[in-house]
């Protein structure tokens, strides 16, 4: 078994600080990654250039930026200051995505929530 401990007490924190701002750096890409993702939404909106493809690429963007949260959360066992702020920003773009006209288009919220026919979104829409 391999002991990681450090020799001084300080060895310990300074393990801690180390990796909390590897996470916090990552917490921060992904904060970025969201402020694309409400842009782009917010441009497709403001432009009137809600295509089915676009809703379809816009879906997949959530999905990931999901995927992507629960592997970080899983990561930040000591818990970076911006996780919270992460938690939400999440959330802003998945409340985004609810409220994008042609939501009557899309899949039902329990439909986003991973409850979704085989084929996607086209599949829900055409099926």
């Amino acid at each position: 078994m391999l002991d990681a401990g450090g020799r001084q007490p300080a060895d310990a924190e300074r393990r801690a600080a180390v990796y909390t701002a590897a996470r916090e750096a990552e917490w921060t890409e992904f904060l970025a990654e969201c402020g694309k993702y409400l842009a782009e939404v917010d441009g497709e909106v403001a432009k009137g250039k809600l295509t089915l493809a676009e809703l379809d690429e816009e879906e997949q963007s959530l999905e990931r930026l999901r995927r992507w949260h629960r592997e970080l959360r899983l990561r930040d066992v000591l818990g970076a200051p911006s996780a919270a702020v992460a938690d939400r920003r999440l959330k802003d773009c998945e409340a985004s995505w609810r409220t994008t006209p042609s939501a009557s288009s899309r899949p039902s919220a329990a439909n986003e929530a991973g409850n979704r026919p085989q084929g996607g979104l086209r599949a829900t829409i055409c099926g």
